[in-house]
């Protein structure tokens, strides 16, 4: 599976190890240069930009052929939605991943066309729920 991965900070580094470890084909586009070498260091086999995702021809360079995923790591909601505007609409990603940093724009992002929304509260809360209530054993971990 061919997937973008736009923005985000020192956590695109595993995401990458985890894409990458599940066979995914990976390209990053950032516009921290320091990220960027070590996104370049980490991930040789992987395509790293330096620029602004939310810009068409940013995107275009990057896609070169079909992309499934694109997920949008930027602390703008706003960004995010432009993002994953910009890849379905003209570049036709099957898929789009956004990171919201306000729960409140969740739902908004979704009617607007953003296939999946990930809200870090809503799986904190969701964790505590299931920490608290569910009886898990000691030292267990949660997969959203």
């Amino acid at each position: 599976m061919r997937t973008l991965v736009v923005g985000g900070a020192g956590e695109v580094r595993y995401l990458g190890d985890a894409l990458i470890y599940k066979k995914h084909q990976v390209t990053f586009i950032n516009d921290d240069p320091g990220l960027c070498e070590k996104l370049a260091e980490r991930h040789k086999k992987s395509v790293v930009i330096r620029g602004d995702g939310s810009k068409l021809d940013v995107l275009r360079k990057a896609a070169s052929g079909q992309i499934d995923l694109v997920f949008a790591l930027s602390p703008s909601d706003a960004e995010n939605y432009v993002i994953c505007g910009l890849a379905k609409r003209a570049l036709h990603v099957r898929e789009t991943i956004a990171y919201t940093s306000n729960p409140y724009n969740a739902e908004a992002l979704i009617q607007l066309g953003v296939d999946t929304v990930v809200d870090k509260i809503d799986s904190l809360v969701t964790a505590a729920e299931w920490a608290l209530f569910a009886g898990r054993e000691e030292n267990s971990s949660l997969e959203i």
